[in-house]
């Protein structure tokens, strides 16, 4: 990030979603692959980024939650089950992140009205 993005806080933003699109992009392909039990968590698992980012703009659902759906996900997957182990790290910070995006979403709604 240069200098002037650091000082534009919407080229910050925008670089903050771009990372937050990545980590989904790649959370969307490894659950794809697992089993679902429920036509909520079927619809997340086939969600696109796309309907995704929809979601979250019309507030159907938060970043919040999004991050404790992967997040039990890969607990009851990846941790417990068939111990697939196939996460080495995760993000203590996701969930604060997440809070984060959902409060600045929150504000620029707000500011739009």
């Amino acid at each position: 990030m240069s200098k002037d993005d650091r000082e534009d806080p919407q080229a910050e933003m925008r670089t903050r979603i771009q990372k937050i699109r990545l980590s989904l992009a790649w959370m969307v392909c490894w659950t794809l692959l697992m089993p679902s039990g429920s036509s909520a968590q079927s619809e997340l698992l086939e969600a696109s980024i796309e309907e995704l980012q929809g979601w979250l703009a019309g507030g159907e659902i938060t970043s919040v939650e999004l991050v404790d759906w992967y997040l039990q996900r890969i607990d009851t997957y990846d941790q417990q089950g068939p111990s697939l182990n196939a996460i080495q790290h995760l993000n203590e910070k996701a969930r604060d992140q997440a809070r984060e995006l959902d409060e600045e979403r929150e504000a620029d709604l707000a500011q739009r009205v």
